[in-house]
C-alpha cells in the first residue's frame, strides 16, 4: 500500500529558550517582553526577576508578562532575590512541587521534560551546601530529564569565568555528584562575547535531554548579566496536534471529481471482497477500517483546492486569493524558522511577516472604503450592525396551531408546548400497556442466527441515516465524506 505522505510525523521544532538574571530591573523586564514576542521565546529562566505586591490580593506577581505567556514561581517577600518561569502558554506547563522555594522554581511539561530556575545569593554561607539541598529532593528521574538554569554566583573557567574560585570548584563536583553536565559553551568559539560581566550564570542538562545551540545572543539585557539562548529538543505532539494531523477539508472547499478518483485509485491496495470471509479476528477488520480512513483522507488531502472565493467568511470581505498566497508564505517560513533558526531563515520570516501584515492592512483599508461607499446613502449603522450579528435571532411565533386551533396569545403557545412535553398526569393505563406489551413482544424474539449478515441494504439505511452536521470522530473524517466515498467504500 503507498504512504500517505500526510501521516508522516514530522520533527517537533525545539523549544527556544531564554536564561536571564534581571536584576529585578524594571526596563530590563519589559526589555524582555517584547525581545520574548519578537524572538518567538518558548521558556525563559529568570533570577531576581521584577515582581510587585499584587494590587487585587497579597500575593507576588511578575511583572510584564508578555500576552500568550504564563508565569511560575513560589516568590516571598524576598522576591527581589527569588527565580521565576516564563512559558508559553500552550505548552501546558504545570508547577512541580519538589525543590520549590523562593529562590528555586520548576515546571513539568505534559511529555515530562522539566526546568528549573535557580538563584543562589551571594550572601548564603555555602552555595555548594545550599545547591545540593535543592537537588536533593529532586527525584533523580526528574533530574535525568531536566534543564536547570543556575546564578551561582561562584566562579569557574567551565562556565567562562576568568578564573575558578573555591566555591565555583566545590559547585562543579556538586553538579557531577547530581549527573548533570555543564551546557556552557567555551566562550572562544562564540561569535558574540559580552562585556562588563563576571559569567556567573550556568546552564546544566541531565543525561536524557538534548540541549544545543547554546550561546550569547547579540540583544542587550538591560542587565549586568546577559541573555543566554539555548534550544531544547521536545516532542510536543500532544492530543490537539494529533487532532490536527488528522484534520482533512470540507468537501465544500474540495473537487469531489478528483476526490473520487484518487479514491478509486486507492481502493486498488485494499483487501479485495472476495477474501473478506478469511477474516479470522476483529484485528482483520481493524486492519481494513485504518487503510479505508487512510485513503480516505489521502484522496481528500489530494483534492484540497488551493482557494475558493466560498472559503471567504463572511465578517472578514477583504480576504482574497493574494492574501492566502502570502499568509501561506510567511507560515511556511515561520515553521522553518523554527527548525532551523539562522539569520537568513530569521531575515525571511520577518520580510514575508512585514509583506502579509502590509497587504492585509491595504486590503482592509479597500475593504472599509467599498463598504462606505455602498452605503454612503443608506443606514451605514445598520448595515454594520447586521454584518457583525453573528446569526438572526429566533423570534417567538406569532401564532401556532395546536391539536387544529390557532392560538395567538404568547401564554398560551407557552402553556400548550409545556403541557405537551412536560404532561402533568402520566398517560393513561391502556396506552401505557400497550407500548409495555409491544417492547416486551420485541424483546422476547430470539436473535438470528449466526449466519445472516449485514446486508448492502441495510448498510444503506444506516449511511443515509447519519447526521451531515455532526462533528467527525478521532479520524477526522466526517459523515459527508463517508456520503461522498459511500458507492466506492461499501463492498468494504
Amino acid at each position: 500500500m503507498p504512504v500517505n505522505q500526510h501521516n508522516i510525523r514530522k520533527a517537533p521544532a525545539p523549544l527556544k529558550c531564554f536564561q536571564i538574571n534581571l536584576r529585578h530591573s524594571r526596563s530590563a523586564a519589559l526589555n524582555l517582553a517584547q525581545l520574548i514576542i519578537d524572538l518567538d521565546i518558548d521558556v525563559v529562566l529568570i533570577q531576581e526577576p521584577f515582581a510587585k505586591v499584587s494590587s487585587l490580593s497579597s500575593s507576588i506577581e511578575v511583572k510584564f508578562i508578555s500576552p500568550g505567556y504564563a508565569s511560575f514561581h513560589c516568590l516571598s517577600s524576598e522576591h527581589a532575590f527569588g527565580s521565576a518561569i516564563i512559558i508559553r502558554a500552550s505548552l501546558n506547563a504545570s508547577l512541580y512541587s519538589f525543590g520549590l522555594s523562593n529562590n528555586c522554581c520548576g515546571i513539568k511539561l505534559p511529555n515530562n521534560v522539566f526546568f528549573f530556575s535557580i538563584y543562589c545569593r551571594p550572601s548564603l554561607p555555602c552555595i555548594p551546601s545550599h545547591l545540593a539541598s535543592i537537588l536533593v529532593d529532586i527525584p533523580s528521574w526528574v533530574i535525568k530529564v531536566a534543564i536547570l538554569g543556575i546564578d551561582c554566583n561562584a566562579k569557574n573557567k567551565a562556565w567562562n569565568s576568568g578564573h575558578t574560585n573555591k566555591i565555583g570548584a566545590d559547585l562543579e563536583y556538586c553538579f557531577l555528584d547530581y549527573a548533570l553536565s555543564i551546557s556552557n559553551v567555551d566562550i572562544t568559539l562564540l561569535p558574540h562575547k559580552p562585556s562588563n560581566t563576571s559569567f556567573v550564570d550556568v546552564t546544566l542538562e541531565g543525561d536524557s535531554v538534548s540541549l544545543s545551540g547554546w550561546h550569547y545572543p547579540f540583544y542587550p539585557s538591560l542587565s549586568d548579566h546577559p541573555f543566554i539562548m539555548f534550544f531544547v529538543e521536545y516532542d510536543c505532539f500532544s492530543q490537539s496536534s494529533a487532532a490536527k494531523a488528522n484534520w482533512i477539508p470540507s468537501p465544500e472547499y474540495c473537487d469531489i471529481p478528483l476526490f473520487l478518483i484518487s479514491l478509486e485509485s486507492a481502493m486498488a491496495d485494499i483487501t479485495s471482497p472476495e477474501i473478506i470471509q478469511s477474516f479470522n479476528s476483529t484485528k482483520d477488520i481493524d486492519d481494513v477500517i485504518d487503510s479505508l480512513s487512510s485513503v480516505i483522507k489521502s484522496s481528500a488531502l489530494k483534492s484540497k483546492l488551493a482557494f475558493h472565493p466560498s472559503r471567504i467568511p463572511a465578517k472578514m470581505p477583504w480576504w482574497s486569493a493574494n492574501l492566502w498566497e502570502l499568509r501561506s508564505k510567511l507560515k511556511a517560513s515561520y515553521k522553518l524558522k523554527r527548525l532551523d533558526p539562522s539569520l537568513c531563515n530569521i531575515t525571511a520570516y520577518t520580510q514575508n511577516k512585514a509583506v502579509y501584515q502590509r497587504a492585509l492592512r491595504a486590503e482592509k483599508k479597500e475593504s472599509w472604503k467599498s463598504f462606505c461607499s455602498r452605503n454612503l446613502n443608506g443606514d451605514i449603522f445598520g448595515e454594520l450592525k447586521t454584518l457583525t450579528n453573528s446569526s438572526p435571532p429566533i423570534t417567538f411565533p406569532n401564532e401556532q396551531s395546536i391539536d387544529g386551533v390557532i392560538i395567538s396569545d404568547h401564554s398560551d403557545i407557552l402553556s400548550a408546548f409545556s403541557s405537551h412535553f412536560f404532561p402533568v398526569n402520566p398517560p393513561d393505563s391502556l396506552s401505557h400497556n400497550i407500548v409495555s406489551d409491544s417492547v416486551k413482544t420485541y424483546c422476547d424474539v430470539p436473535f438470528a442466527s449466526s449466519d445472516t449478515y449485514v446486508t448492502l441494504v441495510d448498510l444503506k439505511l444506516a449511511m443515509e441515516s447519519l447526521r451531515l452536521t455532526k462533528s467527525p470522530g478521532p479520524d477526522g473524517i466526517s459523515s459527508v465524506w463517508l456520503r461522498h466515498s459511500y458507492e466506492l467504500i461499501k463492498f468494504h
